[in-house]
C-alpha cells in the first residue's frame, strides 16, 4: 500500500500527434549546462510534445538559438562569488568571514538565496513570452528554491495553474526554519500541484504547508535513452564518481573490503583497480584505510561527463555511496539513473537501503549493503566472474528499464498538466506503477 501522505500519478498520458497546449518551464540548469539538475527539465523539453504539450523554457545564460529556449543572464554578485571570494580572485584574510556570512544569510527568513535576483527577473520574461504564445501552465524545478515564489507570482499574473517540482532534498536552512512565516513554504502552500523526485523529499514541514494536499512523486529516468554495452578491460575495475561531501559519504567500508579481499586473494591486489572520479578524490588519500590499498586506487579529479561515460562502460562494478546523516538518508541518488543503462552490477552502501534498495532489487541491477564484510563477499563474487570471462555483466530487468525512462517521467508530468488545464484534480493510484509491475 502506498504512503497515505504521498500521491503517485494514476496515469501516463497517451501520445498526442499534435501538441495543442503550452507549458512555460522555469529552470536555472538546462543544457548545455552539465549539472545533473539539467536532466529533469531537459527530458520534459524533449518528450512533452509527444503528450500534447509544447514547452517554452526560461533558463540562465548559455549557448543556443532555439526560440523555445529563452536564455536570461544571471548577474547576481553573490552567484559570481565562490565561498565569499569573487571569481578569479585569490582568497584574502576576510574570505572565511564572508563564507560564514553567506551561510548565515540563508537562515534569515527574508533572504531568498543566491539565485533570487535571477529568479525575480523572470517575471518580465514570462509575461513577454505569454504575449507571444498563449501559456496554459507554469512549471518550475527547484533548486534554486527562490524559483518557487517566482513561479507562483508569474502563474497568478497569467491566470494559469502552477506546478512546483522539488528535484532536490532540502538544505539545512529550509529544514531549520519556521515554515508558517517562511517565503518558501508560503509558495509551496500556493502551488496547484507539488511534485517530488523521491518520497524522502516530503518533510513534515512540507506536508504541513500543503494542508492535506498530497505531493506527487515522479521519479526521474535514465540519463541515457539506450543500454550501453560493456567494454572488456584488462583489470577488475571498481568505479565511483561523485562528491563525497567532506566524508559525509563514507568510502572507508569499500577500502576495507578491498584490503580484506587482497589479503585473501593476493592476485586481487595486482588485478583490481578502484577509480574514484570527482573533485574530492584526492582527499581519499588522507584516510588511514587508504594506505593499505593505495596501489590499487586511481584518484581521478573532475572529468567532463563524456569521459566519465567511457569509464562507466569499462567498469566491472559501479558504486553508489549513500550519505549517513547527509540531508535525507533515504534520498534517491541521481547516480542510480547515471549507472542504470550500463552493464556492470551496482553496489550501494551507507545510509539506509530505502527506495534505492527497492529499485536496485526490482531492476536486478545490484544490491545495497550495510557492512564491509558484505562488500567483501560482493567483490569476491564479481571478481571471480571477471577472472572467468574477462567482463562482468548484470542483466537488468526489461520492465524496469522500460519504467525508468525519461519519456515515462514526461508522460506522468503531462498527465498532471492536462488534468490542471482541464480544471480537474490529478488522480492518484493505490501504489506506484513500479510496484504494480513488480507483482505481475
Amino acid at each position: 500500500m502506498m504512503d497515505p501522505a504521498i500521491c503517485w500519478p494514476a496515469t501516463v498520458e497517451e501520445a498526442t500527434p499534435s501538441p495543442s497546449r503550452r507549458v512555460l518551464m522555469l529552470a536555472y540548469f538546462f543544457p548545455p549546462h552539465s549539472a545533473v539538475a539539467a536532466h529533469r527539465p531537459e527530458a520534459l523539453f524533449r518528450y512533452l510534445p509527444e503528450f500534447g504539450w509544447t514547452p517554452t523554457v526560461i533558463t540562465a545564460t548559455g549557448e543556443g538559438a532555439d526560440p523555445a529556449i529563452i536564455r536570461t543572464p544571471d548577474i547576481a554578485r553573490l552567484r559570481g562569488m565562490h565561498g565569499g571570494v569573487p571569481a578569479g580572485k585569490a582568497p584574502g584574510r576576510f574570505a572565511p568571514l564572508l563564507r560564514t556570512a553567506k551561510k548565515l544569510l540563508r537562515y534569515f527568513p527574508p533572504w531568498r538565496d543566491e539565485y533570487a535576483s535571477w529568479s525575480n527577473s523572470l517575471f518580465a520574461h514570462g509575461v513577454a513570452a505569454a504575449g507571444v504564445q498563449h501559456i496554459d501552465l507554469v512549471w518550475a524545478t527547484c533548486n534554486p528554491f527562490s524559483l518557487a515564489p517566482a513561479a507562483i507570482r508569474l502563474a497568478q499574473a497569467l491566470g494559469v495553474p502552477c506546478v512546483v517540482d522539488l528535484r532536490d532534498t532540502f538544505p539545512a536552512y529550509l529544514t531549520h526554519t519556521t515554515p508558517a512565516r517562511h517565503w518558501f513554504y508560503q509558495a509551496i502552500r500556493e502551488a496547484d500541484v507539488l511534485t517530488l523526485s523521491a518520497p524522502a523529499n516530503a518533510t513534515s514541514d512540507l506536508l504541513q504547508a500543503r494542508t492535506g494536499r498530497r505531493p506527487t512523486t515522479i521519479v526521474s529516468g535514465m540519463w541515457l535513452p539506450e543500454v550501453v554495452p560493456a567494454s572488456p578491460v584488462d583489470t577488475f575495475r571498481i568505479f565511483y564518481a561523485g562528491a563525497l561531501y567532506s566524508g559525509t559519504r563514507d568510502i572507508r567500508p569499500l577500502l576495507t573490503a578491498m584490503r580484506d579481499l587482497a589479503g585473501e586473494l593476493p592476485e586481487f591486489r595486482t588485478q583490481a583497480r578502484l577509480q574514484i572520479v570527482g573533485g574530492e578524490s584526492a582527499g581519499v588519500a588522507l584516510l588511514p584505510e587508504y594506505r593499505d590499498v593505495a596501489e590499487m586506487c586511481e584518484l581521478v579529479g573532475a572529468l567532463p561527463h563524456r569521459q566519465v561515460e567511457g569509464l562507466m562502460a569499462e567498469a566491472s562494478v559501479l558504486t553508489i555511496i549513500k550519505g549517513s546523516g547527509f540531508e535525507h538518508e533515504d534520498a534517491l541518488p541521481a547516480k542510480f539513473f547515471d549507472y542504470l543503462p550500463y552493464a556492470a552490477p551496482i553496489v550501494a552502501f551507507g545510509g539506509i537501503s530505502g527506495l534505492l534498495g527497492d529499485f536496485l532489487r526490482w531492476s536486478r541491477s545490484g544490491v545495497w549493503m550495510s557492512t564491509a564484510d558484505e562488500l567483501t563477499v560482493f567483490l569476491r563474487t564479481h571478481y571471480q566472474a571477471w577472472c572467468n570471462a574477462g567482463i562482468v555483466i548484470q542483466p537488468r530487468l526489461p520492465a524496469a528499464l522500460e519504467y525508468f525512462t525519461q519519456r515515462r517521467m514526461a508522460g506522468e508530468f503531462a498527465a498532471i498538466f492536462t488534468a490542471l488545464a482541464d480544471g480537474r484534480a490529478p488522480s492518484c493510484r493505490e501504489r506506484p506503477l513500479w510496484q504494480e509491475v513488480e507483482t505481475k
